[in-house]
């Protein structure tokens, strides 16, 4: 018995489109830039212009290029450390209730930490 797979394209794409996740679509061809055309598997839905469609599709491509957090703080190094399960729960907690950063909250501590020594 031969089952063939449908491809499942860009679900963030698919989602922007029909608005709404883990609707079940045909594959259908899309016109591309360059005059030719590409399959994909969402449909489009009723009401929307191929334009719409597009843009649509395009707004989701300029959410994945948006710049990471890390940019931010240039100033900056990453280090990782290893906590207890418990330790992490509590920091995550407290980081909530001051509404502040986890790193912010750790470079606190730290600071008070190595001052009062």
């Amino acid at each position: 018995m031969s089952t063939s797979k449908k491809p499942l394209g860009d679900p963030l794409a698919r989602a922007a489109t029909l608005g709404k996740i883990g609707a079940r679509s045909e594959p259908t061809m899309l016109p591309v830039s360059d005059g030719s055309t590409a399959s994909t598997s969402t449909t489009q839905p009723s009401g929307l212009s191929d334009a719409q469609q597009s843009r649509s599709l395009e707004h989701v491509s300029e959410q994945k290029a948006a710049p990471s957090p890390k940019s931010v703080k240039p100033e900056r190094k990453q280090q990782t450390i290893y906590l207890p399960p418990a330790l992490i729960k509590r920091l995550k907690m407290y980081a909530v209730e001051v509404d502040q950063e986890i790193s912010d909250v750790v470079a606190t501590a730290l600071e008070q930490f190595f001052d009062g020594r």
